[in-house]
């Protein structure tokens, strides 16, 4: 089963939408199944325009949704999960990889990675679409597009049925997958 995987990057221009099931990160720039929010700085801005969620299920992590009280009279009627944080300290996961394990956790095969910019270039993991609604941005640190990156590895070890499709019009991905290379080129 396939599904769309939509990052904040500038490759997200690569996404026409399609009948497959989609989760976006953060804040969506198209109309799809879920979205998915880590940062209480992102749910802070759902809270105020719930119009920003387009027509996606909001999903978030408990600690998150706990967490922003305030917010959540607002947003009960977009939240469609609150699950468990698998989140591992000692990992770097973005909110495309756990958008990723919340898609294969539904069963899905098949994930079509649009916009996720730091697999092709791991130093630029700045540039976001979710960046223009935020009031102050976080400090990054030096290396966090190489630590995704391997992130994406060690997910692709752990679900090696799993076939990983980074679209790019630029760039040839290849990536292990169930013991075969997974070409991905527009």
């Amino acid at each position: 089963m396939l599904c769309d995987i939509l990052c904040c990057g500038p490759r997200i221009n690569l996404y026409s939408p399609q009948n497959n099931k989609s989760i976006s990160c953060n804040i969506p720039i198209f109309d799809t199944d879920y979205c998915f929010a880590a940062d209480a700085r992102v749910i802070s801005i759902f809270a105020d325009n719930p119009k920003l969620l387009r027509n996606s299920k909001l999903i978030v992590y408990n600690n998150v949704y706990f967490f922003i009280k305030e917010f959540r009279k607002n947003l009960i009627p977009y939240v469609s999960s609150v699950i468990s944080s698998t989140k591992d300290p000692k990992t770097r996961k973005n909110s495309a990889h756990m958008s990723a394990e919340i898609m294969i956790r539904k069963g899905f095969t098949e994930l079509d990675i649009y916009g996720c910019d730091s697999w092709f270039d791991p130093n630029n993991y700045w540039e976001s679409h979710t960046n223009q609604f935020l009031k102050e941005k976080k400090e990054t640190e030096e290396g966090l597009g190489h630590s995704w990156n391997e992130e994406w590895k060690r997910m692709m070890a752990l679900y090696p049925n799993i076939k990983f499709n980074f679209r790019s019009e630029e760039h040839t991905s290849e990536l292990q997958s169930h013991s075969f290379i997974s070409y991905a080129v527009f």
